[in-house]
């Protein structure tokens, strides 16, 4: 007879690691339009036509959101490699679920390094982006 865990029971601990997985899907869309924005010159000036309380949101909002989203997917993995034993029926969907989340996430700090490293290298402020006209 193999005894079960202390702790945590299997349905309980599936719905807390599906629960992480809704999390970090809407967290990774929120940062992805985040950052995406952030990149965007004409995002950051009236010419563009965005509302001043939505630049101050993703100006304020990112990098929480972006520690947040590194806490949640670090705290899903471990879940999951802590259920992987138990759960051999699902283990390839499981892994290859987080892997996409983290790939994603990696993703989203490239859009947002990708500019600021290119401006470095070519003499440029951090978060230097070119005039945008108003025609």
């Amino acid at each position: 007879m193999s005894k079960k865990p202390a702790g945590v029971g299997t349905s309980t601990f599936i719905a807390r690691l599906a629960g992480l997985y809704l999390l970090a899907l809407l967290l990774n869309t929120i940062l992805l339009v985040f950052a995406e924005l952030r990149e965007y010159p004409p995002f950051w000036t009236n010419a563009g036509g965005y509302p001043i309380e939505l630049r101050e949101l993703v100006l304020n909002a990112f990098y929480p959101l972006l520690l947040v989203q590194l806490i949640v997917l670090g705290t899903a993995s471990l879940f999951q490699f802590r259920a992987l034993p138990a759960g051999k029926k699902h283990r390839i969907l499981v892994l290859a679920l987080i892997t996409l989340f983290w790939l994603f996430f990696g993703c989203i700090v490239f859009i947002f390094t990708a500019n600021n490293l290119e401006n470095v290298m070519n003499g440029r402020g951090f978060h230097y982006h070119p005039p945008v006209s108003s025609q």
